[in-house]
């Protein structure tokens, strides 16, 4: 509004000190706050658009976090999930672990225990099997004689 009243005491100090000329200074006035109107409707024409692309980019970037923000909660979800998974069955591979381990203790220990079965067997074999060797030579002999 001041700018307005200042415009108009500026044009009525021209009207008053302006002598006679081809364009009335009211002419002149209006003239100059038509040109006024036209800049101040172009200036806020172009505030319009700055505004409406700065908020259509704000909206993209905003739709594009959130997505972003939702994707990465529904990934943490799955990973949060998978490590649970991956920790259980750890734990159940870990007793399957120690189970093979004690029947492969208990294996070796069997095989020791038929290896010394089997040498102790051998050995009564061998001393039978000598013997009767002994024995098949004695009969021999007597046969001969």
């Amino acid at each position: 509004m001041s700018r307005t009243m200042l415009v108009l005491l500026v044009a009525m100090g021209i009207l008053a000190s302006a002598s006679a000329s081809s364009v009335s200074p009211v002419q002149k006035v209006l003239q100059m706050m038509n040109d006024m109107k036209s800049k101040g409707l172009k200036d806020k024409d172009d505030e319009i658009v700055a505004f409406k692309t700065t908020m259509q980019f704000c909206k993209d970037t905003m739709a594009n976090k959130e997505k972003a923000v939702a994707d990465a909660t529904d990934l943490i979800a799955k990973l949060s999930a998978d490590i649970e998974q991956y920790n259980s069955d750890a734990k159940v591979l870990g007793k399957e672990i120690r189970k093979l381990d004690a029947s492969a203790d208990e294996a070796t220990n069997d095989a020791e225990a038929s290896t010394a079965q089997f040498n102790t067997e051998k050995e009564d074999y061998e001393a039978t099997h000598a013997e009767y060797e002994t024995n098949i030579a004695d009969i021999e002999v007597g046969n001969l004689s």
